[in-house]
């Protein structure tokens, strides 16, 4: 599908961009191979046990290292190569590996969105995230996940859903997409 990115709302436009030029920066390609080759071995049951924990391990601090320095990548990467982390209504961790990464899963009393029933449903599909997923054929989850990263550092004096700035720490640029040549996407 080709996206027509300006004709998203003022909430989704940003975080469809920077969606859109994620996918197609190298840095970030590469960095989604080694997960996914990596992911693989951490997941197969022909693998032994202490390979599989070691490709774990790996694929965790590599979550970290990437995660840390643009966590839109890090998002990302939950939804591309998924570990998932139960969190209980209450709050207290239900189910889920000492390294994994997420996406964080954690459905709230009242909530009009049941995230158990959206989880089961994306992961018994396969239809994962890769980067071939442009921004209007992404799963609700992920753009939920993706749109509030955006929210943290969205520099507009108000946020267009809550009309306060409660869920934006402080205002500033993004800049992480300094080797990327708009014309050649």
């Amino acid at each position: 599908m080709k996206t027509n990115l300006p004709s998203l709302s003022d909430n989704e436009i940003n975080s469809g961009k920077i969606w859109t030029l994620l996918r197609h920066n190298k840095q970030f390609e590469a960095d989604v191979n080694w997960f996914s080759a990596k992911y693989k071995k951490a997941t197969s049951k022909r693998v032994k046990q202490e390979s599989r924990e070691a490709a774990l391990t790996d694929c965790h601090q590599k979550y970290e290292g990437i995660n840390k320095i643009n966590p839109f990548a890090g998002t990302a990467l939950q939804w591309m190569s998924p570990m998932p982390i139960f969190i209980k209504e209450n709050g207290d961790k239900a189910h889920s590996h000492p390294n994994s990464w997420g996406p964080i899963i954690w459905p709230a009393k009242g909530d009009k969105i049941d995230v158990l029933k959206e989880w089961k449903e994306y992961e018994t599909s396969k239809q994962w995230l890769t980067l071939d997923t442009d921004w209007f054929s992404i799963n609700k989850g992920f753009k939920r996940a993706f749109l509030h990263q955006y929210r943290q550092i969205d520099s507009r004096p108000l946020n267009p859903l809550t009309k306060d700035r409660s869920d934006a720490p402080f205002p500033h640029e993004t800049d992480f997409f300094k080797d990327l040549v708009l014309r050649r996407i």
